[in-house]
């Protein structure tokens, strides 16, 4: 693999669903931690040092797009942040 995509969000009740997959409306996704996908394991599972690309469409139709991805790259290096520190101890 030359990169991974997360996202996290809201997980239906029926979740996992595979014919849903890839389907999850923008409005269900949110920043990384906040919702209930297990992002720490699936961070677990992949090779050290693979890139991330994270998927977070905006939410907000106002905000523009420079402004949404420094929204999103400051929320993913907290999270980030975060998860490699705990690792670490």
């Amino acid at each position: 693999m030359p990169y991974a995509q997360i996202t996290d969000g809201i997980i239906g009740p029926d979740e996992p669903n595979p014919a849903l997959l890839g389907r999850m409306g923008p409005n269900q996704r949110c920043f990384l931690g906040d919702g209930m996908v297990p992002l720490d394991d699936i961070l677990d599972a992949l090779p050290p040092g693979l890139p991330l690309s994270i998927e977070l469409p905006p939410t907000d139709r106002t905000i523009g797009a420079a402004e949404w991805a420094k929204l999103v790259l400051e929320d993913a290096q907290r999270y980030l942040g975060r998860y490699y520190t705990e690792k670490r101890q």
